[in-house]
């Protein structure tokens, strides 16, 4: 999971190696799947992964006039929802704690407003027979109505709170602690509808299908090799 996470944080440019982030996103998803159906309960830097999926989503959503028309996007923006949508789904199945649940949802609400652009920007919506994204967007949406009904109660939490701008309007007074609060008692109302059939599902790997992109591994290992042994001379 570290190799994947960090080839899609380091990797990023206009002109995206979609093989690539297919490839690591595919991998992230089958771990996940892994897991939850398991319920394999990993000690592993969840948050950072929350982090680096929702950036992949900023950036689809930055650059969408360079990435849309490549070829492979659609089926790779919907694993990278579906991958967030199942640990939304079945996060309580495998996270170690409660707080690695919470804060994919203090993530997902923080995003909510670029949710809502990325969805528009790749017509998501026609897409969903094979994508989640109205899970993501739907979710976002309950806690933000929680949020304004909270401030509206007086939540604003006195002196010293930050102001929750991320997502929601910048009018609501809510640091951290209150809006962790707010995700905890949205539980009970929350309805995660919208998820796709066999979000943890994959197709089996077949190495006959990758002898392309294995044969193009091979050769780029060996040139690497090649030019490191010449160094060393």
């Amino acid at each position: 999971m570290d190799v994947a996470l960090d080839g899609a944080n380091h990797n990023l440019r206009k002109k995206l190696d979609v093989e690539l982030y297919s490839l690591l996103l595919g991998i992230l998803l089958r771990v996940i799947s892994f897991l939850s159906k398991s319920r394999t309960r990993l000690p592993y830097h969840w948050t950072e992964l929350w982090r680096s999926l929702l950036s992949l989503i900023r950036f689809f959503a930055s650059y969408a006039s360079d990435l849309k028309d490549l070829p492979g996007v659609p089926p790779l923006l919907d694993t990278l929802v579906n991958t967030i949508a199942l640990s939304l789904s079945t996060g309580d199945a495998f996270l170690p704690s409660a707080t690695e649940y919470d804060d994919l949802f203090y993530k997902l609400v923080e995003t909510g407003d670029v949710l809502v652009k990325f969805r528009d920007l790749y017509n998501l919506t026609e897409r969903k027979e094979r994508n989640s994204i109205n899970t993501l967007v739907g979710v976002s949406e309950h806690y933000y109505r929680l949020i304004e009904e909270n401030k509206r109660k007086g939540g604003s939490g006195g002196s010293g709170v930050g102001r929750w701008t991320s997502g929601v309007s910048s009018a609501v007074f809510l640091g951290p602690e209150q809006v962790a609060e707010v995700i905890k008692n949205g539980y009970e109302t929350l309805a995660i509808g919208g998820a796709k059939e066999g979000l943890g599902e994959w197709e089996r790997y077949r190495e006959a299908a990758e002898k392309v992109f294995l044969k193009k591994v091979g050769r780029v290992v060996v040139t690497d090799a090649k030019e490191l042994v010449e160094e060393m001379l």
